[in-house]
């Protein structure tokens, strides 16, 4: 049977042997599970470059957004009532938005422009006296687009307005230390950096402790108190554990070989001659992430003829996958409904070689 290849690394990653056999070990063993949950925040803790006290247990990254924004903007001061996202955000992101402006918060949603970079002159208007927190993407799950957080995060802490960053794509795809960034919170998700689902985090920064001290009271269990080790998910968050300190010690070559991985696709792409567009061409975007759109067929089609043909590949954000409507996030950009519709993610992992781009694209070939 010919080997399956997997192009999907943006909605989830395998988990790594590695982490597989910590996870297992950890099921066996269970002597010293206290020792073992605390090396296993230091070693979250070191790859997103913070202190231990500063992260939290979550069980995905979608509860980490969920809890954080509900959190943060519920305990604003009632003058602090304008909330600011974008319109490209992920689901766990928009939701809450949404059920927030129900609720009588006044929220504005930043446009971006044909590559999905908010406008910052938009965003320096957006901004005013009652603006109590902001959020926004790290890289965008669909496009790949890098947002200019330092730049946003820097005028925002000037004015001493909340900064959340979604971080869920970036970790492990950039090399940065959290703490050294203008932000106030970022949430993670083990699962995108090949470790087990079920597993999240958030830092939250050292002057938001008392934010930490609401948080923890929300989420099922914290690791900050001995009180709740039997009601962790142990073995996961050890494993989680596991696949940060193996991200830690490749993050470099990791990210290279996504690079180079990407820029031999497109130029594969380009070398089709078959009127593909790609999406979102910034220099700065995510290593791994490659979305065009196609000439003629839609892309639940393709998809479907591609898995057929042995390839794992996406429309789009995962959490969004059976929606009949298009991407949000490419409408955001300019693209027509039916453009929209004929979209592919391509995005490329640990474990992608050429070979595998090169036998995407013979199949491609076929389609287009």
């Amino acid at each position: 049977m010919k080997k399956r290849i997997f192009l999907d690394y943006a909605a989830t990653t395998p988990v790594r042997a590695e982490v597989a056999d910590v996870i297992i070990g950890a099921y066996r063993d269970i002597e010293t599970v206290w020792h073992e949950i605390q090396v296993a925040k230091t070693k979250i803790a070191t790859l997103m470059g913070c202190d231990d006290n500063d992260i939290c247990i979550t069980n995905c990254g979608s509860e980490s957004n969920n809890v954080l924004i509900k959190t943060i903007v519920r305990s604003l001061p009632q003058d602090k009532n304008h909330i600011i996202t974008s319109e490209i955000e992920h689901p766990s992101v928009l939701n809450v938005f949404k059920q927030l402006e129900r609720d009588g918060f006044k929220v504005s949603y930043l446009k971006v422009d044909a590559n999905g970079v908010i406008n910052l002159d938009a965003f320096y208007r957006c901004v005013n006296e009652k603006t109590g927190f902001v959020s926004t993407m790290f890289y965008n799950n669909e496009i790949g687009t890098r947002q200019p957080i330092e730049i946003m995060g820097s005028y925002l802490r000037a004015r001493q307005i909340f900064f959340h960053v979604d971080g869920v794509q970036a970790v492990y795809n950039e090399s940065f230390k959290v703490s050294e960034l203008p932000i106030d919170a970022m949430s993670f998700s083990a699962h995108k950096l090949y470790g087990p689902k079920g597993m999240g985090g958030l830092y939250v920064a050292p002057k938001a402790e008392s934010i930490k001290r609401d948080l923890i009271a929300c989420l099922p269990y914290s690791t900050r108190s001995k009180a709740f080790v039997f009601s962790e998910n142990t073995p996961y968050l050890i494993g989680f554990g596991s696949a940060c300190a193996l991200a830690f010690e490749d993050r470099e070559t990791h990210i290279k070989h996504l690079r180079t991985l990407k820029q031999y696709l497109i130029q594969a792409i380009e070398n089709l001659n078959a009127d593909i567009q790609i999406n979102a061409m910034n220099s700065d975007n995510h290593p791994g992430i490659v979305n065009f759109m196609l000439p003629k067929m839609d892309a639940d089609s393709a998809m479907i003829n591609l898995d057929m043909m042995g390839f794992a590949v996406s429309t789009g954000s995962a959490c969004s996958s059976g929606a009949i409507s298009a991407s949000h996030v490419l409408m955001a950009i300019g693209l027509k409904e039916k453009e929209a519709k004929r979209c592919l993610r391509i995005s490329l992992g640990h474990f992608t070689t050429e070979e595998d781009i090169d036998e995407f694209i013979s199949a491609l070939r076929v389609l287009v």
